[in-house]
């Protein structure tokens, strides 16, 4: 019976395509496989099959841009009405593409719409012009030709162009184009084009109808013609995909971001004006600038808030843009006092409005901004955070320079300071962005690279010693390492001078082995600095050597002269290098001379200005340029540290400190980078010669090698000094600087007396006459007197005239010179030099100030010894001193003296010697007027003051003691007969302790001693015990705090101004100066080349020469009688505040910066030699004086404190009970004991006169015209200062052991002391002489004779039982006077500074900035030079006003101010209160109202430094590692729609978010659904962004909740599925799409589950096919930073797009080897979201989808364009070009399967076809005869060529022809065997039929079906 035929059930296509099943178990309403089909027909029938229909072209961007004259009338766009056939030369070429109508010319006027064109032509071109033309162009613009122009042909870029990103918003389509240009026009415009080959990047904006048809395509020419009409190259690759946001705020305002991981993240307002004008950098999100610093213009009135300021500025660009913000300005106070003059202006405190405002200049304006803000930095309190505010916003493109004027405090802004101070946008490259709730994020991040290695920058500098030039680095570590072009420079290097390069090394014992550092001292000194313990070495024989200058101390350049350090080989190593110098700039700090009326201290400002960058070309031409338009420059006229600008821009350094310096870079951006360590550089001691790098000279280069820097003069001496000293009075007389480490007098010594040089850097004559004209035969250069540097060929004229009388500070700065590599230049903006805040742990020098000799007041235990015997006073007295003071004694002989104050508060201690000699008795009076009326008028005289002058008759050199002098007459070394020396009341006594016994050798005496503050010359002088005034301590800005090991320094000795200098008499000069004789003359300028000026009386020496005799009374005698005070006076003022009181006035200069270092390396041979008058070698003081002694106890004192002898360590007079300790008080007037001051009188007449019978009433006591200041003693109160005992203990103070000849110490350990160490000498006497030993008139030098004169300290004699008073035929009260010297003294302490000096304590330093910022220019070739003067430290020097001492005890007294130079932390001009220098003379004569004495108030914020923003070091070993942060996200300030600013271009420091590094690098960051989603490698999350939770209270109240964080936490979704296929992600309304290649699995998302669609809908096997089978697309290489197989454009990589139109998610796979591009297979598999199943794969695989809803867009070559490009790849086969558009799914005929074609006569339609499986009753055999297909249209009635395919798994494939097949009634029928085929029916458990269409027509399908029946085989 023949078998009943079953059909099979007809099934719809739900389940869509499953690929993965079984023939057998294939479900049911699926199909196994599809091409080109879609499952929802476009009626909206569902589930039925419907082949796709083509697309067609959008836009032809390339034939739109070349369009002919002939063929494209009217245009492809229709914009060219004018193109009407009347011109149809096949030549002429038009583009419908137009400029933005936002272009602007070159006037800044908009070109306005289609332009240029017919209707809005343009102008001719220059070039144009210049070939002939007279009309420009009206033919569009060509972004895709090279126009060559003249004879040659066009250039078609149509192949060579690609676009890399595109966005859409609205009916506008943004694309992001990247061309190889061939050609460029030059920046001569009438130059044809050049030969340049570069990738430049176009913008084009396409807008298009609701129909998708292009209406017009505008060119938005982004920078233009910024670089002279090209494209701009942004860096951007032909075959980088790139990101894109956009945001609409307004009509005016869209912006688009974008990044292609490559570049920094750019935006453009599409919408602006200009954009053709914008330079390329400005796209960055942190635009590129070239910084500037702000700088002090004027200073204005205004209204200020007192305290310090600085300003700091950031640019604003046309497109919303900042920059960073710039460098920060120097520092600049306000006061709220005049700044009319110099005594009106001085400080304020803090909380009230100043008197001050600003102009503030910016110049080097970076044009390529529009805008510049200027901000404030207010500092109101020293070391507070500053407030900050807005000054002004300006206009600033086109100009120079802008200037802001502050004048009053507004705008201020809440956490400004977070703003300025926390770099925004650290890191400029991400690789994905999105946006939420107006906060950009970017994800994937590298940081800004704004390091320069040290490898790539040698900075690092050696300092060399003098010896032989051995260089050292400022390190030990070897660990820091050093460079040149060859690699790390190794310890024992040879540098191109011959010169052994070594690290630096920490001084050891001695005898170790190494030379270079043995050392007798205390160990662990860096051989870098100069060596604190001691100075002094002896070789093995006892003498004296300067071995540990000249050996161990490395502090030079490699001339081994010049202070200073460079990097290896400076001029030649190929990694550039740093050469450090230190120079001097010299300001008035008083032009008042010695005044006694207000102001006492006042300067005008001379107009100075600086530059502080100096640049050098790239060779060593003379062709220097100052790189920068910003000057510094005086601000107001008032003089010293007073002027903002001088306070900010010209603070120095501490000399004889080290500070530790940088070179801190500034990145393209101008933000701040890493900072490249140069060296600890110890600044110059004021001894220290002085070699200043001269640079204004016109053939100065940077690139010179040291040699060449002596050889031509350009290391000169300054003007005002040849030392590093701190001022210098112009018109005063110094010594010339003279130092043994170059002089060489010692044994071993390298003798180089080149190192002296003049003001114009020649070298001074080796040879020195004195100015008698006298041969000095020995080179002792301190005998010649220095009025300027070099008292003859001054390059400022004749100085003997031009002297201006004004005292002078010098101020310190640094020379720090670099050469810069042309590949450093090309990563940095600029760079600034910085250094590390010196902290007090820090500091080697810890005080300076003037220090003061204390005397012995009384004696303790005995109240009787503090009085004169001989003077009488009672309470009889009371009356004539108002009671005040008050004696309590009665009027009864014997009369004992009792003063209750003086008793209690200074009899019996040790005082300040601050004591009054101006006043002597002279017996038959007559003329003297220190005395007006009473018993002693006309017998006090005024003892004029006056100096040990040389006196010449004849030009024989004379004494003054005429018959031969005893040894009484001896009166100090220098001297000529008796003492000539006195100063009344400043200065210091020269101290000397006696000794008795036969000499030695050395001068030290081991005969009868009487030392340790014992008897000998001033013996109530202390040796040990001091005050030391310091403004630090004094203002309480540096406390002083006494550390164990602190020692007491000498830095320089200072000595009173001379009114006497201030002559200006002009001399008649017949011969020139100094001649072969002596000249003659009519008049002659006073004693400008004498050490020791002299009095101007008739009868002495005038000047240095006299014709006339002198008498022997001129030995101690007056010169004169009758003179007032005021006229005796030379070496200071005085004056009466009222009849009762008065002040007195001292000023001092720096005299001589050897001494003390000087003494202790040579013993005094650099000042004198006595050898010159015989074999006296020996007597010179080589034991008595040096550098620094050990402080045993020291202590802040206060006004009147009484420190108990308990406190005192060390001190004789102590330990003997001769003083109960220390008392801040002092006498005016004092009588001389032996061993003490006494209160007394001047002379018994002054207290009591004739008998002394009390009954004679008037007659014998004293009257009130006698009792005065310098008469009688009165107490005064000393005021704050430092309290200091130094240990003169010889065995302890310096036991440095080690001598030879039985010396067992450098010096002496006799058990005596060194109380002659901190007494000045007379030093001019000496010098004058140039003779340590006094002469008699024989020409005899004293001291080698008589058994008892044996020793330079017996020089001044005990000089037997002394009258109490003063009286001029006692000789012997010569002692009693003051010499005008005092010493400038540091306490120093040794510590190890800035955390050590290894490599992690100097990579860990915090460096502020210094030196001013420098830009450089990137764009030269070759190595530049730049010089940076530095200033920026944290050191004032000031002429400081002291007040010593107060007057609350007694009338008649005087209060008294010492004025002199110091360092210091505070800026002593800037005082408030009541002081000197506004003219305050507070006294304080009332002890219980205030003010008790001058103030010391000060506003800290007047010391600020620029402490606010540091820069630091980083390890290079890490940094790199550092780059990339893949797992970190970054989110910007938030932003208000229509801003002028972008606050998308704010990525605040602290706005980040870490992903979990353990699932791999951020791929996609992106929105959905208004949520933030993170795909990275192997995890999917959620980024929680301003989450907001509801919840109801108790009451029902909704309550939201919330951290208020920006970004609280992310929330991972998955941890094991992620993807690197950042392409792959695509969203629809519903979910998110995403392919994870390391499982080959598809993934949707839709906020509810994660779904492997693969898996769970049948395409896991194709997945795996296409991903994990076929080439590299699963590879983990990376190009750049990112995935190789992550990039379509080169056709290897996976894209997704969503239609929405059609609900399909399409994914497209470019597969191929990474290697091989033919090896290339792609394949589209597509997702319908509608029936949540696979419905087809489609054969178009386009290399860049595009969404422009509700269309899709694809390119349509095959070919990736840098595979054309890069390996001219041509096919004949395949697509070329990227520029044609195509519209998906669209094609106005309704073709179906045709893409990519235009040709309608042509047309060749791809395959459609589907695949069903027929499986019912799959467990059985069957036999299928027939198959049907039940579709439309009528198949056989259609041009459709179509076949069917069909197999079983017994049968293999057979595939027949439909166009005969049966179709009727909708069914299409077909047999299912071939037509004479041998196989048979088809026979098995299921049955395949494929039906393929190659059909342009429409088939749907509804169900495919078979007959079938079955088997029994």
């Amino acid at each position: 019976m023949a078998q009943k035929k079953q059909t099979s059930k007809a099934q719809s296509f739900t389940h869509g395509m499953v690929s993965d099943s079984d023939p057998r178990f294939q479900i049911k309403g699926s199909y196994s496989d599809a091409l080109n089909i879609r499952l929802t027909n476009e009626e909206g029938d569902t589930f039925t099959v419907e082949n796709i229909e083509g697309n067609s072209i959008f836009v032809d961007l390339f034939a739109i841009n070349n369009q002919n004259y002939q063929d494209n009338l009217g245009g492809i766009l229709g914009t060219r009405p004018d193109i009407d056939g009347t011109n149809s030369d096949p030549l002429n070429y038009f583009s419908e593409i137009y400029m933005d109508e936002n272009t602007t010319d070159s006037n800044g006027d908009v070109v306005g719409v289609n332009y240029p064109s017919f209707t809005n032509p343009a102008p001719p071109t220059a070039y144009q012009i210049h070939i002939g033309l007279t009309v420009g162009s009206i033919d569009g613009v060509v972004p895709f030709m090279d126009i060559l122009g003249g004879t040659q042909a066009d250039v078609s870029l149509e192949h060579e162009s690609s676009i890399v990103g595109y966005t859409t918003f609205g009916n506008e389509m943004i694309l992001i184009i990247v061309t190889r240009h061939n050609w460029a026009w030059q920046e001569d415009p009438i130059l044809p084009p050049v030969a340049k080959t570069a990738d430049r990047t176009k913008f084009l904006r396409i807008k298009y109808d609701k129909d998708m048809n292009v209406e017009s395509i505008h060119d938005l020419m982004v920078c233009y013609s910024y670089e002279y009409d090209n494209y701009p190259d942004l860096n951007m690759d032909q075959d980088t995909p790139v990101k894109l946001e956009a945001l609409v705020e307004n009509e005016c305002i869209t912006r688009i971001y974008w990044t292609d991981n490559k570049n920094p993240l750019r935006t453009l307002n599409i919408g602006q004006e200009g954009k053709n004008q914008l330079p390329p950098e400005s796209l960055d999100i942190t635009p590129q600038m070239n910084p500037s610093q702000p700088v002090l213009a004027n200073t204005l009135h205004g209204s200020l808030p007192v305290g310090s300021y600085q300003y700091v500025y950031k640019y604003v660009s046309s497109n919303g843009g900042e920059s960073t913000f710039s460098p920060l300005s120097n520092m600049y106070h306000v006061s709220a006092e005049s700044f009319g003059s110099s005594s009106q202006y001085h400080g304020s405190p803090k909380g009230i409005l100043g008197t001050q405002g600003f102009d503030i200049i910016v110049d080097d304006i970076d044009e390529d901004f529009q805008f510049i803000e200027l901000y404030a930095l207010f500092y109101e309190e020293l070391n507070l955070s500053p407030r900050v505010a807005l000054v002004d916003r300006k206009h600033s493109q086109g100009l120079s320079s802008v200037k802001f004027s502050h004048i009053t405090w507004n705008h201020e802004i809440d956490n400004g300071l977070e703003q300025i101070l926390i770099e925004s946008n650290t890191w400029d490259v991400c690789k994905d962005i999105a946006i939420k709730d107006n906060i950009l994020f970017a994800a994937n991040l590298k940081q800004k690279k704004n390091w320069i290695s040290e490898k790539e920058w040698n900075v690092k500098v050696l300092r060399h010693r003098i010896s032989d030039g051995m260089g050292h680095l400022t390190t030990d570590d070897p660990l820091v390492k050093h460079y040149d072009g060859s690699g790390v420079i190794q310890d024992g290097a040879t540098n191109s001078d011959g010169q052994d390069i070594n690290h630096g090394s920490l001084l050891t014992a001695a005898n170790s082995g190494r030379p270079e550092v043995d050392y007798d001292g205390s160990e662990g000194t860096p051989s870098w600095t100069t060596i604190m313990e001691t100075q002094r070495h002896k070789d093995s024989g006892g003498n004296l050597t300067v071995i540990i200058k000249q050996d161990l101390e490395y502090r030079y350049l490699i001339d081994k002269m010049t202070l200073g350090a460079e990097s290896f080989d400076y001029a030649s190593n190929t990694l550039g290098g740093c050469r450090v110098t230190f120079g001097l700039r010299d300001r008035v700090a008083d032009e008042t001379q010695n005044t006694n009326t207000s102001p006492y201290i006042s300067a005008a400002t001379a107009a100075e200005s600086f530059q502080s960058d100096n640049i050098t070309s790239n060779d060593t031409a003379t062709n220097n340029t100052n790189n920068t338009g910003t000057i510094y420059q005086a601000s107001m006229g008032i003089g010293g540290s007073k002027d903002p600008h001088i306070s900010g821009d010209r603070r120095g350094y501490q000399r004889g400190e080290v500070y530790r310096f940088g070179v801190q870079i500034y990145d393209k951006t101008g933000a701040p980078g890493n900072v490249l360590w140069i060296g600890d550089i110890q600044m110059p001691e004021q001894s220290d010669p002085l070699r200043m790098l001269d640079t204004d000279r016109s053939n100065y280069s940077t690139l010179k090698e040291t040699n060449s820097l002596v050889s031509g003069n350009f290391l000169t001496s300054h003007k005002f000094a040849q030392d590093h000293r701190l001022s210098y009075v112009y018109g005063h007389v110094v010594a010339p600087i003279d130092v043994e480490w170059f002089s060489g007098r010692l044994l071993y010594a390298h003798t180089n007396l080149d190192a002296y040089v003049n003001p114009d850097g020649t070298i001074q004559p080796q040879q020195y006459t004195n100015d008698q004209n006298l041969y000095n035969p020995l080179g002792v250069r301190k005998a010649t007197t220095v009025h300027s540097n070099a008292w003859f060929d001054s390059p400022e004229g004749d100085i003997r005239y031009e002297h201006d009388d004004s005292h002078h500070l010098l101020d310190l700065y640094v020379n720090f010179e670099f050469i810069i590599p042309e590949d450093v230049r090309k990563k940095m903006s600029g760079f600034r030099v910085v250094r590390s805040e010196r902290t007090e742990s820090d500091k080697r020098i810890i005080q300076q100030g003037l220090l003061n000799q204390t005397a012995q007041y009384g004696e303790a235990g005995d109240r009787n010894k503090g009085y004169n015997e001989n003077i009488d006073l009672s309470q009889e007295d009371n009356e004539n001193l108002d009671d005040n003071p008050i004696f309590v004694n009665d009027n009864v002989s014997p009369i004992e003296t009792e003063q209750p104050e003086y008793d209690t508060y200074l009899n019996g201690f040790l005082g300040l010697a601050e004591n009054s000699h101006i006043a002597y008795y002279r017996a038959g009076g007559g003329t003297g007027t220190v005395t007006d009326g009473g018993h002693t008028a006309g017998t006090i005289y005024a003892f004029e003051e006056q100096e040990d002058q040389k006196h010449w008759i004849a030009g024989i050199q004379q004494d003054r003691a005429i018959p031969f002098p005893t040894e009484n007459d001896w009166r100090g070394p220098g001297t000529f007969g008796r003492h000539h020396r006195h100063s009344a009341y400043f200065g210091s006594y020269d101290k000397q302790v006696i000794r008795h016994g036969p000499p030695q050798v050395d001068g030290n005496n081991t005969g009868n001693v009487n030392s340790a503050d014992g008897l000998g010359s001033h013996a109530q002088i202390s040796g040990s015990i001091f005050t030391l005034d310091s403004p630090d301590s004094s203002f309480g800005a540096r406390p002083y705090i006494f550390r164990d090991g602190d020692r007491l320094r000498i830095d320089c000795v200072m000595k009173l101004t001379d009114n006497l200098r201030y002559n200006n008499e002009d001399g008649n000069w017949t011969s020139p100066w100094p001649g072969n004789s002596l000249p003659s003359f009519v008049g002659y300028p006073k004693h400008f080349f004498s050490h020791c000026s002299g009095p101007r009386s008739a009868g002495y020496a005038t000047g240095h020469v006299i014709a006339e005799a002198y008498t022997p009374d001129q030995s101690w005698k007056s010169v004169s009688y009758d003179k007032k005070i005021s006229d005796a006076l030379k070496f200071c003022e005085r004056r009466k505040t009222d009849s009762d009181y008065g002040i007195l006035i001292g000023k001092y200069y720096c005299y001589d910066t050897y001494w003390g270092i000087g003494m202790e390396i040579d013993a005094g041979k650099t000042y004198a030699d006595p050898s010159q008058y015989g074999n006296n070698s020996g007597w010179k003081p080589k034991m008595e004086y040096g550098y620094q002694l050990p402080i045993s106890a020291a202590k802040e004192i206060g006004m009147g404190e009484v420190v108990p002898s308990g406190f005192f360590k060390k001190s004789k007079r102590v330990k003997d009970g001769k003083v109960d300790g220390f008392s801040n008080n002092t006498l005016g007037f004092v009588s001389t004991e032996e061993d003490r001051f006494t209160f007394g009188a001047v002379h018994t007449t002054v207290t009591q006169a004739g008998s002394e019978d009390p009954s004679a009433a008037g007659e014998y006591l004293s009257k009130k015209e006698d009792l005065t200041y310098d008469t009688m003693s009165t107490m005064q109160v000393g005021l704050r200062s430092i309290l200091i005992e130094v240990n003169t203990d010889s065995n302890t103070a310096r036991p440095t052991g080690g001598g030879g000849s039985g010396d067992t110490s450098y010096f002496k350990t006799d058990g005596t002391s060194f109380d002659n160490w901190f007494a000045p000498l007379n030093l001019s006497a000496i010098m004058e002489s140039y003779s340590w030993l006094s002469r008699n008139t024989l020409g005899v030098l004293q001291g080698s004779g008589g058994g008892k004169i044996n020793s330079f300290v017996k020089i001044i004699q005990n000089q037997g039982v002394l009258t109490s008073y003063r009286e001029e035929t006692n000789a012997n009260d010569a002692k009693r006077s003051y010499i005008p010297f005092k010493y400038l003294c540091s306490i120093v302490r040794r510590v190890i500074p800035y955390g050590g000096y290894s490599k992690s304590a100097i990579q860990a330093t915090r460096y502020i900035p210094c030196g001013n910022f420098h830009s450089v220019n990137a764009n030269e070739s070759g190595p530049e030079g730049h010089v940076s003067k530095v200033f920026g430290g944290d050191t004032f020097i000031n002429l400081y006003s002291h007040q010593k001492t107060a007057c609350p005890y007694m009338i008649n007294s005087f209060a008294r101010f010492q004025v002199f130079p110091v360092e210091s932390y505070v800026n002593t001009d800037m005082r408030g209160g009541l002081h000197l220098n506004a003219g305050d003379t507070t006294i304080g004569e009332d002890a219980t109202t205030a003010p008790f004495s001058n103030d010391w108030l000060y506003n800290g914020a007047y010391s600020q430094e620029n402490t606010i923003k540091s820069g630091v070091m980083i390890n290079e070993e890490q940094a790199c590692d550092a780059l990339d942060l893949p797992f970190e996200i970054a989110y910007s300030d938030t932003k208000i729609a229509g801003e002028p600013g972008d606050a998308f271009r704010v990525f605040p420091m602290n706005n980040f978010h870490d992903m979990e590094g353990q699932f791999g690098e951020i791929n996609r960051i992106f929105n959905f659904k208004n949520e933030i989603y993170i795909l990275q490698d192997e995890a999917f999350a959620k980024l929680l962004v301003n989450p907001i939770s509801m919840i109801s209270d108790d009451a029902g109240t909704n309550l939201f909740t919330g951290t208020g964080d920006t970004v609280e936490n992310h929330i991972y979704i998955s941890t094991k599925f992620g993807t690197r296929h950042s392409q792959s992600v695509a969203t629809s309304e519903q979910a998110i799409y995403f392919v994870d290649s390391r499982y080959a699995r598809l993934f949707k998302y839709d906020t509810d589950k994660l779904i492997s669609l693969g898996d769970s809908l049948g395409q896991r096997s194709a997945l795996n096919t296409l991903i994990k089978e076929l080439n590299d697309l699963d590879s983990v290489k990376k190009t750049g930073r990112n995935y190789t197989s992550d990039n379509t454009l080169k056709f290897l990589g996976i894209q997704s797009v969503f239609d929405h139109k059609n609900k399909e998610l399409i994914v497209t796979f470019h597969n191929s080897e990474i290697d091989n591009p033919a090896s290339y297979i792609g394949s589209t598999l597509v997702f319908n979201e509608g029936v949540n199943a696979f419905s087809s794969y489609y054969s178009a695989v386009p290399s860049f989808w595009m969404v422009a809803d509700p269309a899709i867009v694809s390119t349509g070559n095959e070919v990736s364009v840098t595979e054309y490009l890069d390996s001219g790849y041509t096919s004949s086969t395949l697509r070329e070009g990227a520029l044609k558009l195509w519209l998906w799914n669209n094609r106005p005929d309704n073709k179906k399967s045709v893409f990519f074609q235009e040709d309608d006569n042509a047309l060749t339609p791809d395959p459609a076809y589907l695949e069903k499986v027929m499986n019912e009753n799959a467990e059985s055999a069957k036999v299928f005869d027939n198959g049907q297909i039940v579709m439309t249209p009528d198949v056989p009635g259609s041009s459709m060529p179509a076949f069917v395919e069909f197999l079983t798994e017994n049968s293999s494939a057979q595939t027949i022809n439909l166009n005969t097949a049966r179709y009727r009634e909708g069914i299409l029928r077909f047999p299912l065997r071939t037509e004479g085929g041998t196989q048979g029916r088809m026979r098995g458990t299921w049955l395949k039929i494929k039906y393929t269409a190659n059909t342009t027509e429409k088939f749907n399908i509804f169900a495919i079906l078979a007959k079938y029946r079955k088997s029994y085989n």
